[in-house]
């Protein structure tokens, strides 16, 4: 039962004083969540980081005097000397795209637009640690493989993708049942899966679909394709195959 859990302690970083307020009043009542402090700036953050040891922070990425993005850097070169790395949510606005694109190219955990849906953000905040335990190595290199592919970075089928490899690779050498990876994809991120993961299905076949039409050559590599154009769109299966594939060949992943 979830009362018997540890609880998992939250630090909120936001320079919007009523919004981190909100924030924290909705964590205090849930019963597996303990928020471990609030502050509006950079400097404060990492103050209170080193005080609480948070297992979660949520980071706004617009914090005055230490930004979202240098809060990042430095949370990240104190826990890599202690041992001990916090799962991040950053919190950023709609069309900062290429902020977004460098915090995911950070290592963050997850991205969310403002403004935030509390129940989708402590969704995010109860899975955040454990997916930062258990598969960041292999969703930062299916970030990188299909950022270099040219998949638009702010689709939600680039989520999706990730995720979706993944978990083939954490899979290893097991049978490949893609239904059961979308449904999982949709669990993740959703928190429920109604359709059968459906949506995350379609998500990503759209977002295969814009990726083929920019035909990289780096896409071209991956996919095996020659020059030409002409080559056909692939299937979800077979463009998701072909990434798990390159990764473990060029990074040495049995």
């Amino acid at each position: 039962m979830r009362s018997r859990l540890k609880k998992q302690s939250v630090l909120i970083v936001d320079s919007d004083t009523d919004l981190r307020n909100t924030i924290v009043e909705y964590l205090s009542m849930q019963s597996d969540i303990c928020v471990a402090g609030s502050v509006g700036d950079g400097i404060e953050a990492l103050t209170a980081v080193r005080q609480c040891r948070p297992d979660v922070i949520v980071i706004d990425s617009m914090l005055p005097l230490l930004d979202g993005l240098g809060l990042f850097r430095h949370i990240r070169s104190l826990s890599h000397s202690k041992g001990n790395e916090p799962a991040c949510i950053f919190l950023v606005c709609d069309g900062q795209d290429v902020l977004l694109q460098e915090m995911i190219s950070q290592g963050a955990n997850y991205c969310m637009v403002k403004p935030v849906d509390l129940a989708e953000l402590t969704y995010r905040i109860r899975h955040a640690a454990r997916d930062a335990c258990s598969n960041e190595l292999y969703r930062k290199l299916a970030a990188h493989t299909l950022r270099a592919m040219k998949m638009r970075i702010h689709d939600d089928g680039f989520e999706y993708a990730q995720r979706a490899v993944a978990i083939l690779l954490e899979e290893r050498n097991r049978a490949v049942r893609y239904k059961s990876v979308y449904i999982r994809v949709e669990e993740e991120t959703a928190g429920f899966c109604a359709d059968g993961g459906k949506y995350v299905e379609n998500d990503i076949r759209n977002a295969i679909k814009r990726t083929h039409a920019v035909f990289s050559p780096f896409y071209c590599e991956v996919m095996g394709f020659g020059s030409g154009e002409s080559e056909k769109c692939p299937s979800n299966g077979v463009f998701l195959a072909s990434v798990v594939q390159y990764i473990r060949n060029h990074h040495n992943l049995t």
